[in-house]
């Protein structure tokens, strides 16, 4: 027999199947959730899981390509960008020699 869900609880049932989606009312049933789109972090595990493939990444999370390359990008600032404890060593360093 086939269970009539919510429009909700249909779309979470195509993705966990019908008896994960059937646990999960069972233990949260009345429970308001919020799922936010995939971060920059989710972004690059899916990236690393797909090969680097850009096009790949983003049918798969339903987002752009441009936003993975976005993602791609954060992380080269969040690599390039120092901190002031960064900044404060690297000075330390030069007194030093």
């Amino acid at each position: 027999m086939k269970i009539k869900f919510t429009n909700d609880m249909q779309l979470v049932s195509e993705i966990i199947g019908e008896e994960q989606t059937m646990k999960l009312i069972a233990h949260l049933g009345g429970v308001s959730v919020y799922i936010p789109r995939p971060d920059h972090a989710v972004i690059r595990l899916y990236l690393e899981r797909m090969g680097g493939d850009v096009k790949k990444t983003a049918q798969k999370l339903g987002v752009s390509e441009r936003t993975v390359y976005r993602a791609i990008q954060a992380v080269r600032e969040e690599k390039a960008q120092l901190t002031i404890f960064d900044a404060i060593a690297a000075n330390n360093d030069k007194n030093w020699r």
